[in-house]
């Protein structure tokens, strides 16, 4: 079945928050179907938080995380967090999780080099785990281990 061509704006730039409510209307009347929003430790914006808001501020505009690095986010509280969004957005959310690659970002949280991209269960060093037969959902809890 063929779909639709899609657009999508991108933003990170700290703004009031009366601005990015106004920024998120703007790309929903101009036609873009996703604000999507990079995860960078250094001036940019927390993409889940203001995502929240720009659910708060549009009816159908995508939320979509480009993307969320994974050795900064333990995926239980991500999972809670992200499913939370989508719940609060009726649905909306894009999410997109990635293994990191800007040095600067690690070296600001203060992951040491040597375990870059492998010291979160989401990137092979433990796993996380829905119980079988159940779907994920914002009530399901995963079951985390470390190797």
């Amino acid at each position: 079945m063929p779909r639709a061509f899609r657009f999508s704006v991108s933003a990170a730039a700290p703004r009031p928050a009366a601005e990015w409510r106004e920024l998120g209307r703007r790309a929903e009347d101009l036609g873009f179907s996703t604000l999507s929003m990079p995860d960078h430790l250094d001036a940019e914006m927390a993409p889940l938080i203001a995502l929240a808001v720009t659910a708060e501020a549009t009816r159908s505009l995508k939320l979509a995380t480009l993307v969320l690095g994974n050795d900064y986010r333990h995926p239980a509280f991500l999972h809670k967090q992200a499913a939370t969004l989508d719940l609060l957005s009726d649905g909306r959310l894009e999410l997109g999780i990635g293994a990191g690659w800007q040095s600067s970002d690690y070296d600001r949280a203060g992951i040491p080099s040597r375990t870059r991209r492998s010291s979160s269960p989401a990137a092979g060093s433990g796993s996380c785990r829905w119980p079988p037969g159940r779907q994920t959902s914002w009530a399901s809890t995963p079951t985390c281990t470390r190797a």
